[in-house]
């Protein structure tokens, strides 16, 4: 087995280049790529194929990508660092599922909110990284942006981006991709569309053809709200006195916790950053939390905000809600009597809405069987029939399945994920894939063969924690970038990671402390 430190290492891919046995040969030469998304990462992607194109014809070469198509739903550039009002009234308690039934009604015709944004970040939010950690590589914040910057700077970071790497001509805002099939007598994507404009507000259905599918929607978008007892009772009771219900996508602002008695359930950077925004006014914060490792540190608060805090609770996790009283009964036997406010803070679920036919919560038991002793098979891509545990994508939504390299599908490797891990600096990180995906799809950096795929994704599951652990990539990211510009095998297009980089990532967290106090 490979040891965890060399499934993803520079090391690692200069075994297998010197190694290899049999390299993926694509079913067609890719000339035609979609991009679903045009966030951060989807600008990366964006950016690295009209790059390798621009290369191309400077060596008189004809270039490789005759379409770059990017579709993005909203109708502006920024993915998540867009800031709405808007509140999503969507969200459901619980919320287990990773294809939300919102979806279902767009794929019946009735997206007509296409363009209208509601977003998934808070007023207050601030960056957890400084700038030159968390920019793209050959893009720098502006010298007189904050080191630790509200969100409108960093969203004003990624529109300009947009205009000077000239990708806006590509992007088709306000449509949604509703459905996407592989067309195997083709060898080729068919991607169901969903476009509506100023001159035909009813949305308008179409279908495009494309070699390889770059999916750039990120994993911040279906709330994960985890099923208690009580709590789905609780949510649909008429009965007045009963506590307000939220995800954190739907947090906006802290004066909804005023005079309030709130319980914040987790111990992320979103919970912490809720509690620490509504301590000034609630009457008292409960945070449940099951590892003591995520509790608030109400010392550090008050050592920077000195007579603001109110009251503070640390709870264990919540047994059950009472859906008569509003009551919650914690796991150590603690009760709160009917709290005016539960926050979720609980993430959310990988999902790809439009991609049905890979999807299947039930096949979660067995995913867990099959990872515990992969066979190394062959691809077996479904088309309609039933998805199997060697080519499922998602199941229970807490992690996704078949991946090479946390980024090429398996099973069908011109299908491609980037950016879906965690605890990551995802600019720089959406670079650094984008531009592999730019050269394997032009034919320029060979991709293993299935087998090996296979094979590396089996020593990787079984040496990870199950779970959504799976993505979460804290102590391996710079190791990971460095294969990737291995793999690459040109510095001209992407280089090592520089120390001087990889100091400032170690102390960013230090740092933060220190300017922003926590």
């Amino acid at each position: 087995m490979l040891p965890r430190h060399f499934v993803y290492a520079p090391q690692e891919r200069r075994q297998w280049r010197a190694n290899a046995t049999g390299q993926f040969a694509f079913p067609r030469t890719i000339r035609r790529v979609a991009i679903i998304g045009a966030g951060p990462v989807g600008l990366a992607c964006a950016h690295a194929f009209l790059q390798t194109n621009r290369r191309a014809a400077l060596d008189n070469q004809t270039p490789p990508f005759s379409t770059i198509r990017v579709f993005e739903q909203n109708a502006s550039v920024g993915g998540t660092w867009q800031y709405s009002d808007q509140v999503d009234q969507t969200v459901q308690f619980p919320s287990t599922n990773p294809i939300p039934t919102a979806w279902d009604q767009a794929e019946a015709g009735t997206a007509a909110n296409l363009g209208q944004y509601v977003g998934n970040i808070y007023r207050d939010l601030r960056t957890n990284l400084p700038t030159n950690v968390m920019c793209f590589p050959d893009a720098a914040f502006p010298n007189q942006c904050p080191t630790f910057p509200h969100h409108p700077a960093v969203l004003q970071y990624v529109q300009t981006y947009a205009q000077t790497t000239g990708v806006l001509p590509l992007i088709q805002f306000r449509t949604r991709l509703v459905h996407l099939t592989w067309c195997a007598a083709s060898a080729e994507w068919s991607c169901q569309l969903q476009s509506v404009t100023e001159q035909a507000p009813q949305p308008t259905p179409r279908v495009e053809r494309f070699d390889a599918v770059i999916v750039c929607i990120g994993h911040f978008d279906v709330p994960f709200v985890p099923e208690i007892p009580g709590l789905s009772a609780l949510a649909t009771s008429r009965c007045p006195g009963l506590p307000r219900l939220l995800h954190s996508r739907q947090y906006k602002t802290s004066d909804i916790a005023q005079g309030q008695r709130v319980v914040v359930v987790g111990g992320g950077p979103s919970g912490k950053d809720i509690i620490r925004e509504i301590m000034p006014h609630a009457a008292h914060v409960y945070q449940s939390v099951r590892n003591p490792e995520q509790v608030f540190s109400l010392d550090n608060f008050r050592a920077w905000h000195p007579g603001t805090a109110g009251e503070f609770t640390v709870c264990a996790g919540i047994q059950a809600f009472d859906p008569q009283s509003g009551s919650v009964r914690f796991t150590d036997g603690q009760v709160i009597p009917c709290p005016d406010l539960v926050i979720f803070a609980t993430g959310y679920l990988y999902s790809v809405p439009f991609l049905p036919q890979l999807s299947a919560p039930e096949l979660d038991g067995a995913m867990a069987k099959y990872e515990n002793s992969p066979p190394l098979l062959q691809s077996s891509f479904p088309t309609k029939e039933a998805p199997t545990p060697s080519n499922i994508l998602i199941t229970n939504g807490h992690q996704m399945h078949n991946l090479y390299y946390q980024l090429f599908y398996i099973p069908n490797p011109t299908l491609s994920f980037p950016v879906l891990l965690t605890k990551v600096a995802p600019l720089p990180m959406a670079y650094y894939q984008a531009q592999l995906l730019a050269r394997v799809y032009a034919g320029q950096v060979p991709l293993p063969d299935q087998a090996h795929m296979y094979h590396h994704h089996a020593h990787e599951i079984q040496d990870q924690p199950p779970g959504s652990l799976r993505h979460l990539f804290a102590d391996q990211e710079v190791d990971y970038k460095n294969a990737l510009a291995e793999w690459v095998d040109d510095t001209d297009v992407l280089d090592y990671v520089s120390e001087e980089w990889a100091e400032r990532r170690r102390q960013a967290f230090p740092l933060r402390a220190k300017v922003l106090g926590y």
